[in-house]
C-alpha cells in the first residue's frame, strides 16, 4: 500500500472528527445562549440535548461498530455525514426548544456514531499496519483540532448573523467538505485490508463473549470518567477555592494541549514499548492527579493536577484502539471498538456523581477521593490482558 493513501486516509479521519465533534460538541455551549434567548427556557433544560446524545451515542455504538464492519466505509459515512446534517438543519427550523432536545436525543447520535471518531479510528487502523499506534494518536488529535477551531468559527459566524442560519451554515459545510473526501479518499475494503496481522472476521457474539473487550472498555472508561468529572466541575470547584473563574479557563484550555500531547505520545509509544507498561505509566498520572486536583488549596496544584488527568485521559483512547486492533484485528475492528467506546460514553455520569457526592458532603475533596479508588478496578482490568504477541517488549 502506498504510504501516500495511508496519509491521505488519516487526514481525512481528523478532518472528520474535528468537524463532526467539533461542531455537535464544542459548539453546542454557544449556540445554547441563543436558545435560552429565544424560547425562553433554563439553561439546564437545554443542558438535557446534549446529555441524551452523548449517552445515546454510546448506546449505539456498538451497533454501529456492526454497520462498520459490515458495510463499506464510505457508504456508511455518507449516511451518517447525511444525517448529521439533516439534525442539523431540523435544529436550525427547531420551533421549540423540546424539538431540539428531541433532535439531539434522537437524530445527532446516529450520525455522530457512524462518521465520528469510532468511524475515524477505524479507517485509519485498516490503513496502517506499521506505526498504527502513532497514526490512532494521530487519529484522536481530530476531536481536539474541531475543540481548538470550530468554537472560534462559529462564534465568529454568531457574532454577524442569527444562530438559526449559521447552525444551517455549518450543516452544509460538513457534507460539502466531507462527502468529496470520502469518496476520492476512502477505498474499498478490499483494497486496504492486506495486513500482517490481519484476523479473520469472527461473529459479533464471539466478540461480545470474549473477556479482552470488557476488560479494555474499563481500561478506557475510568480514566475518562475521572477526567471528566473533575473538568466539568472546574468552575465551582475554582470558585470554591477562590481560585479566579479566568484561571480556571486557563487550566482548562492547558488541559486541552496537554491531552493532544499525550494522545500522540501514547499512540508513538505503543508501538514501541509494552502496552501495559504505558497503561501503568498513565494510572500512575491519573492517581497523583487526582490527590493533587482533591488536596489543592491555591491554582499551581489544582492545575498540575488537572494537566497530569488531561495526560492520562488523552492518552488511553490511542493505546486503548491499538490494543484492540491487535486482539481482534481490523476485520473486527469496528465492533470491538464500538463496545469500548460505549463504555467511554458512560463517563458522562461522572459529572453528576461529583456535583451530587460535593453537595451531599459539602466538599469537592471528598468527592474526587471518593472517585479515585476507580483506579484499582481500571489496573486489574488491564493486568488481566495478556501479552499480544505482535506487542512489543518492554523497551
Amino acid at each position: 500500500m502506498r504510504l501516500n493513501y495511508r496519509w491521505q486516509v488519516l487526514a481525512f479521519a481528523v478532518i472528520m472528527q474535528a468537524l463532526i465533534i467539533g461542531i455537535g460538541v464544542y459548539c453546542f455551549a454557544f449556540f445554547v445562549v441563543h436558545w435560552v434567548e429565544e424560547f425562553n427556557v433554563p439553561r439546564s433544560e437545554l443542558m438535557l440535548g446534549y446529555m441524551g446524545m452523548t449517552l445515546m451515542a454510546g448506546v449505539l455504538a456498538p451497533f454501529s461498530g456492526i454497520l462498520i464492519d459490515k458495510f463499506q466505509s464510505r457508504w456508511v459515512i455518507t449516511f451518517g455525514v447525511a444525517t448529521y446534517t439533516l439534525g442539523l438543519l431540523a435544529v436550525s427550523m427547531a420551533p421549540a426548544a423540546v424539538a431540539i432536545n428531541l433532535i439531539f436525543w434522537l437524530v445527532m447520535p446516529l450520525g455522530m456514531a457512524l462518521a465520528g471518531p469510532l468511524m475515524a479510528q477505524t479507517l485509519v487502523a485498516q490503513a496502517f499496519d506499521s506505526k498504527r499506534g502513532m497514526a490512532l494518536g494521530i487519529c484522536a488529535l481530530g476531536t481536539s483540532v474541531g475543540g481548538l477551531i470550530m468554537p472560534v468559527v462559529a462564534t465568529t459566524m454568531l457574532t454577524h448573523m442569527a444562530w438559526r442560519p449559521a447552525m444551517a451554515s455549518l450543516a452544509i459545510v460538513i457534507s460539502v467538505v466531507i462527502l468529496p473526501l470520502a469518496f476520492v479518499i476512502v477505498r474499498t475494503r478490499e483494497k486496504v485490508t492486506s495486513h500482517s496481522d490481519s484476523k479473520p472476521a469472527i461473529t459479533t457474539r464471539e466478540i461480545l463473549r470474549n473477556k479482552d473487550v470488557y476488560l479494555l472498555g474499563v481500561a478506557y472508561f475510568v480514566p475518562a470518567s475521572l477526567f471528566v468529572a473533575v473538568l466539568q466541575n472546574m468552575g465551582l470547584y475554582a470558585q470554591d477555592l477562590a481560585i479566579p473563574q479566568q484561571q480556571a479557563g486557563f487550566i482548562v484550555g492547558g488541559a486541552a494541549l496537554v491531552m493532544a500531547v499525550g494522545k500522540f505520545a501514547a499512540g508513538s509509544l505503543a508501538d514501541r514499548i509494552s502496552h501495559h507498561t504505558i497503561y501503568y505509566t498513565l494510572l500512575g498520572l491519573a492517581t497523583v492527579g487526582m490527590i493533587a486536583v482533591a488536596t489543592s488549596k491555591s491554582f499551581v496544584p489544582l492545575a498540575s493536577g488537572v494537566l497530569l488527568l488531561a495526560a492520562t485521559a488523552g492518552g488511553v483512547l490511542p493505546l486503548v484502539s491499538t490494543a484492540a486492533a491487535q486482539r481482534f484485528g481490523i476485520a473486527n475492528f469496528g465492533r470491538a471498538m464500538g463496545v469500548i467506546m460505549g463504555f467511554g460514553s458512560l463517563s458522562g455520569v461522572a459529572p453528576l456523581t461529583a456535583g451530587w457526592i460535593r453537595d451531599y458532603s459539602g466538599s469537592y475533596e471528598v468527592s474526587f477521593l471518593v472517585l479515585a479508588p476507580l483506579m484499582l478496578p481500571a489496573l486489574i482490568c488491564f493486568s488481566r490482558l495478556k501479552k499480544h504477541q505482535a506487542e512489543p517488549a518492554l523497551a
